[in-house]
């Protein structure tokens, strides 16, 4: 892997200057051990590890046999390397896309479930995706796609931030689970775990233990990927912000009542949604609305890709969910509308055949009509099942 000879290769050149110590942070389970082991076989007096790098890139490089088993090891100054600065090092940290790729055809696994499960990580003003090897081997190693984080472990470390509930992060953290991407400074941080300052500093640490994404271009800081995703969904529905926690159980519940037809469920939960999103001066306007849909069907995320605007037969519709590789769910066509008859969004959606952007999926369709009335502040809905 590249990640190996391209530390082999910085960690030479850099031997005999004033700075010759290289320090790379990375988050958990990104190969930091695996990566140090190979550095001490590699540089130790301790060890013959000759027929180890031999035949290997490093093996080719003129100072191959000046450094193979002939040093000691110290610490003194060191040029660090970092998740959210990794510099020149952008490739050079976890598995890259090509890595994944090479392994997915080497193990015959499916490389766009691999990528939706444990990609999503950017480095640098590259932006260079990477994945975590742990999480990419133990797909491998088992056959399927899940979460290989240690479940106490997880709910723990992300508790504690998610209950302290700091400057708004539990909100934040709901958002996040939608897709959204915060604005933060991770300059300041201090490599603390316990003393913060600002919710930039949790979100700082949160980056550098793997749990969030960080974007260094936009300074935005996000979750990655299915696999993350779900460890927060599982710590806000266990923790102690009940608004929160009602919120992510209400999206599992809706998602099904919404096949079930039950009107009454949808646009309760839609109002739940609507009332925890947003504030008193941005509630009665139509991105507030669109906005407490997605929140409301944030679970919904698990199953289908969810597109707004998309353009079908005469117009584009608000909101259409599109079932995942191997679900057996319906696709769903969601319309909004403000202060009109509850009617009005199932009426559109039929009149310019919204649906006809599905045409090549087969089955049932689920239709949803959603109002808003902006003087009563009440929700109402439709749904009604077609044939494609």
């Amino acid at each position: 892997m590249s990640t190996k000879r391209g530390s082999l290769h910085l960690s030479t050149n850099a031997s005999g200057l004033a700075e010759a110590f290289t320090c790379v942070s990375r988050p958990r389970r990104f190969g930091k051990s695996v990566d140090a082991d190979m550095l001490v076989a590699y540089y130790s007096k301790g060890c013959d590890s000759r027929a180890l790098f031999e035949g290997l890139d490093i093996s080719r490089d003129p100072s191959f046999e000046t450094h193979l088993n002939a040093h000691h090891s110290a610490l003194n100054i060191f040029t660090e390397y970092t998740v959210t600065s990794p510099k020149t090092l952008t490739r050079l940290f976890g598995f890259n896309a090509d890595d994944v790729e090479r392994l997915c055809k080497r193990f015959g696994m499916d490389y766009s479930e691999m990528a939706y499960w444990y990609d999503g990580y950017l480095l640098g003003e590259e932006r260079i995706h990477v994945y975590n090897p742990r999480s990419v081997a133990g797909a491998i190693a088992e056959k399927s796609y899940s979460s290989f984080w240690t479940s106490t472990e997880t709910y723990e470390a992300l508790s504690v931030y998610i209950d302290m509930d700091f400057d708004g992060i539990a909100r934040d953290l709901v958002v996040m689970l939608d897709g959204a991407h915060i604005p933060t400074n991770v300059g300041l941080f201090e490599n603390s775990m316990t003393e913060f300052k600002s919710k930039d500093d949790v979100y700082a640490l949160l980056v550098h233990l793997g749990y969030l994404g960080y974007d260094q271009v936009e300074r935005t800081v996000f979750i990655p990927n299915e696999e993350i995703r779900r460890e927060f969904g599982n710590a806000i529905e266990a923790g102690a912000r009940p608004h929160l926690a009602r919120l992510v159980h209400d999206s599992r519940e809706l998602q099904r009542r919404t096949f079930e037809g039950d009107t009454e469920y949808v646009a309760d939960a839609i109002e739940r949604a609507h009332n925890s999103a947003a504030g008193p001066h941005y509630y009665n306007s139509e991105q507030a609305l669109r906005a407490a849909v997605k929140l409301a069907y944030i679970w919904s995320i698990d199953d289908y890709l969810r597109i707004d605007e998309l353009p079908g037969g005469r117009g584009y519709a608000d909101l259409v969910f599109i079932p995942r590789s191997g679900s057996s769910l319906p696709p769903l066509v969601v319309e909004l509308k403000w202060n009109q008859p509850v009617n009005a969004a199932l009426g559109q959606i039929r009149s310019r055949n919204y649906p006809a952007a599905l045409a090549e999926l087969e089955g049932e369709c689920v239709l949803v009509g959603i109002t808003y009335d902006s003087e009563s502040c009440e929700h109402s809905c439709e749904i009604e099942c077609v044939l494609l």
